[in-house]
């Protein structure tokens, strides 16, 4: 079992987004966040991924508890390690380059030398067919290029989890069917995938499992 999720609730002032949410994940598993805008989809990838605190609940990744919100323990540093988060809106600095957004991370948190940081950038960039995009600019790309660039940031920190908040929300449905394909390919590589989605055409393009939240318990 890589990630085991135990009774999480989480609420913003007299607002219950959800209560006790369990489930677990395994090594190259797909498993679907589901429900409508507003339920707490992304809040709850946030607190998996260590941006956000639950209220209750615990969480062990890799055979660690990582959190348990009724003993005080919370281990950041190791979610951060083996969790990587792939935003929206796909969140890259303008004023970088394609391949300079890529190695920025593992450069700052000086996991390698710079010279390996940047071969494993570029064939990254092979893998993902937009090698020939490494010296443009964000502005510059199309949306499905965007996202192609933020999952090449996330695998470069050899996560053993990749979530992704909507990855196909700003895509043409040509383009989402690309990069639905993609995170099939990664999870085949055993990196599970965590996905927030409220499209039913997108959910029903991935056979894995389901959390629903619109499922009160």
């Amino acid at each position: 079992m890589l990630l085991e999720v135990e009774k999480i609730s989480k609420s913003f002032g007299n607002k219950q987004l959800f209560k006790e949410i369990s489930f677990r994940v395994n090594a190259g598993e797909i498993v679907q966040i589901y429900g409508k805008s507003g339920i707490g989809k992304s809040t709850l990838l946030n607190i998996i991924c260590g941006l956000e605190k639950a209220d209750s609940g615990k969480m062990v990744l890799n055979d660690e508890l990582v959190f348990d919100v009724e003993n005080k323990k919370y281990n950041e540093k190791s979610i951060r390690k083996n969790i990587s988060l792939v935003f929206q809106e796909a969140n890259l600095f303008n004023n970088k380059t394609v391949l300079e957004n890529i190695i920025m991370a593992p450069l700052y948190h000086k996991l390698d030398t710079r010279e390996n940081v940047i071969n494993e950038a570029i064939n990254l960039l092979k893998r993902l067919q937009i090698y020939d995009r490494k010296d443009i600019y964000p502005e510059k790309l199309s949306g499905g290029e965007k996202q192609r660039v933020a999952i090449a940031r996330a695998l470069i920190l050899k996560p053993k989890i990749i979530c992704f908040d909507e990855p196909t929300s700003a895509l043409d449905y040509e383009t989402s069917l690309e990069v639905i394909d993609l995170i099939k390919s990664i999870s085949a590589t055993k990196i599970a995938i965590i996905l927030v989605t409220h499209d039913d055409k997108v959910a029903s393009l991935l056979d894995s499992k389901r959390i629903d939240l619109s499922i009160k318990k």
